[in-house]
């Protein structure tokens, strides 16, 4: 008796978060992510759809489906597969929200254009063109703040338009880890026209970010290269290095 009492509350339980309406959770979500709006939900828990997802009124991401994965109770919490645009581009993830209110992430893949990104930074304009490939295995949140990240983003064909002329940079990588609780970012290139090392550091709790680098024109770049550098960094040091140092809030 106690064994079909508790597969009949069991089924209850699933069958009411199946037909439970999609904006009715969006409700419960948005109190703790007050930064991110959800732009006409529609659907229920188990598939959903969102028109648009902002970021402190600004598009991030169009057209997201989420279908839930039921087997997800079982390890007490709601969890489902993800897809959309991301800035322009097509990403997808296995996304949950777990008991104690925290969110993971698992196997972020992301295709997007860097046009695309920053346009959606308010940097458009400034002639940069090239291909991103995102891939996190694993990202840890709690409310807005990122607990544990753990993946790389891939520039690939980096190109500067200067006017009629684009100027090939090459091919970079970001590489992610956590660190004293920052967000920490190596650079690394991949032998192209330019060398690049630095690092990228985010706080999420302070919303401020760090980077600290530097790039250098190899003998394969465009000689034209070096003087266009100069005019947007700055005069290179003896060794011919440009630093790259920015910082901001977010």
């Amino acid at each position: 008796m106690t064994l079909r009492i508790a597969i009949g509350l069991l089924a209850f339980i699933v069958g009411l978060a199946i037909f439970l309406p999609a904006r009715t959770v969006a409700g419960w979500v948005a109190p703790q992510l007050p930064d991110v709006g959800l732009h006409d939900v529609s659907g229920t828990a188990y598939r959903a759809h969102v028109d648009s997802i902002t970021y402190r009124d600004t598009v991030v991401a169009e057209d997201v489906d989420w279908r839930w994965q039921p087997a997800a109770l079982l390890l007490a919490r709601g969890a489902g597969h993800v897809t959309g645009k991301l800035a322009g581009g097509l990403a997808e993830a296995d996304v949950a929200a777990t008991a104690l209110g925290g969110y993971r992430v698992d196997d972020l893949r992301a295709a997007l254009s860097v046009a695309d990104v920053l346009a959606v930074a308010n940097m458009d304009g400034i002639g940069i063109t090239g291909d991103v490939g995102i891939r996190f295995p694993r990202l840890r949140a709690k409310g807005q703040t990122i607990t544990d990240v753990d993946g790389q983003i891939d520039v690939v064909n980096l190109a500067w338009q200067f006017g009629n002329k684009r100027y090939l940079l090459g091919n970079f990588t970001l590489t992610t880890r956590m660190e004293d609780g920052r967000i920490v970012g190596d650079i690394a290139d991949a032998d192209g026209p330019v060398a690049a090392e630095g690092a990228v550091q985010v706080d999420p709790v302070a919303r401020t970010w760090s980077l600290d680098g530097r790039v250098r024109p190899r003998s394969s770049a465009d000689p034209v290269l070096a003087n266009l550098m100069s005019g947007s960094l700055g005069r290179p040091g003896a060794d011919g290095w440009f630093p790259l140092r920015r910082n901001g809030r977010f």
